[in-house]
Order: C-alpha cells, then structure tokens, then sequence
C-alpha cells in the first residue's frame, strides 16, 4: 500500500472511554469505531483512574483492534469523595434547632449539642472545601488530569506521525489539553462539544456561580477556540451559538454540527424490520 492510501492517525483526546459508561462516552466511542472507514485510524489518550460512577464493560466491543489507547493518570480523588464533598450542605431544622426537655439541652430530633456542633463543623468544612475547589479547580475538576495528559499526549506524538488532534468535552478541561498539544505540535486541532460550555457553567454538573469564574471560563474557552482549526457541535443551534462565541474570540475556525444519533449495529437481534 502505497503512503497516499495509507491511513492517517489521529490522536483522540477524551477523560471518558470504555470501559468507563453512561451517555457521555457513546459519541467518542462511536467515532473512534467508524472512523477507519473514512481512512482515519485513532491514538486514544484517556484516564488511566477516572472519576466516574459508571462503568460498562460490554463498550469495549466497539472499540478497533488497531486502536492505540493510552492512559494517564488523574490527581482527582475518588468518585465517592468528590460527590460527599460536592453534596449539599443544608441542614435539617431538626438539627439546627435546640429545645429544652427535662432541664437537659437537646435537638429537636434528640441529638445532644455535641452532635449538633460536629455536624455544624463536618458542614462548615465541607463548604469551605468544595468553595476552594470550585475557585480553584477550573474550569471543573477533572483540570487535575491535565498536566499528565499534557506529558503523555506530547510524548505520543513525539513517538509516531499524528495528523490531526480531536478533542471532546465536557469536561471542558480536556479542550485546554488539546489547545497546549495544539500550540506545541502544530497540529490541526477539532474540539468536539457534547455540550456547550456556557450552558454547562449555568445548569449542569459545571455549574460555577461565581462573576471571577465565568469571567476565567470565558478567557479559557476563548483560548481553546483560537487554538482550534474546526468546532463541532450536536446541533445546528449549538453551531451557531460555537459561531458566536468564535467571533467574540476573534478567530474563524469552520463550525459544523454532527448530530447524535444511534448504531444500527447496537440493536441487531435477527429479526425483521416492522412493515
């Protein structure tokens, strides 16, 4: 086979991949499976310790044989942590409300004060730490994985030809990886997003309420667009709104959408299609 009809590589860069499940993994899974038939092999760089709830073993099947999947570490803690210091913090009335029965001080739901003010502290702290992680971590936590994904995606690359960078998100973390592989490679770099990042920050699980860190996020974001030959959203309103946000970055990558949809192959049982 001649060079011209060999295929090219590209290095997919994703946080979640088989067998890590739930329905952010479909998409990247899907593409990594079809993308050798449009001459395209892929080079999987993805956590080698996910933060995740969900896995699913049977994804794995979806995966070529040719594909290359290396993992890096992530400084995240576990999912169980994270989602205890991440829970809500609001207290009962019972807990917080003291009453007097028999002359000895107790809480409504007869706790003594000593166990309210344990529960007040465990509160507290909790709402000091994820306060400080959600400043500090941004744009999500999973911004922990990026400094080893950086180290293991450069050193991918150094070790065979790449054509292309493409990248999914959220996390939205995962764009800035592709950004500094991007800038230190030359590569075209595609930022796929599953999600946009804006409605992300404003009712789902990247909430950030705070003016400091939607104005970073915004800085981030714009970053990553300027770094990126090509966007790609899920709907065609998704792609304009990328458009928008393109333009406010002063920068023209080509915008497209690539809708979610369905594998045919995932619901072949031997039956016959329903006249």
């Amino acid at each position: 086979m001649s060079d011209s009809k060999s295929p090219k590589r590209v290095l997919v860069v994703t946080y979640n991949f088989p067998p890590v499940g739930g329905a952010g993994v479909q998409r990247v899974t899907k593409f990594v499976k079809y993308l050798p038939q449009f001459g395209w092999d892929a080079t999987v760089l993805t956590t080698e310790n996910p933060s995740v709830p969900v896995y699913d073993e049977s994804l794995l099947a979806d995966v070529p044989p040719q594909t290359v999947v290396v993992k890096a570490r992530t400084l995240e803690p576990g999912y169980a942590l994270k989602r205890f210091v991440s829970a809500s913090n609001a207290e009962p009335n019972q807990v917080t409300r003291s009453v007097s029965e028999g002359g000895r001080s107790m809480t409504s739901d007869g706790n003594s004060p000593s166990l309210t003010l344990r529960v007040r502290f465990m509160a507290a702290a909790k709402r000091a730490l994820r306060g400080a992680a959600n400043l500090l971590l941004q744009p999500d936590p999973q911004v922990l994985w990026n400094s080893r994904a950086i180290e293991a995606g450069l050193r991918i690359l150094g070790q065979r030809t790449h054509d292309a960078i493409f990248v999914t998100a959220p996390p939205f973390s995962s764009l800035l990886i592709g950004a500094e592989l991007a800038r230190r490679t030359g590569l075209p770099l595609v930022l796929d997003y599953r999600d946009e990042w804006s409605i992300s920050n404003s009712y789902l699980e990247n909430k950030r309420l705070g003016w400091l860190s939607r104005t970073w996020q915004q800085h981030q974001q714009s970053l990553c667009v300027r770094a990126a030959s090509a966007l790609v959203a899920t709907t065609r309103h998704s792609a304009e709104s990328l458009q928008e946000v393109a333009r406010a970055s002063e920068c023209r990558p080509l915008v497209t959408h690539i809708y979610n949809g369905f594998d045919t192959a995932d619901f072949h049982d031997g039956t016959s299609p329903l006249p």
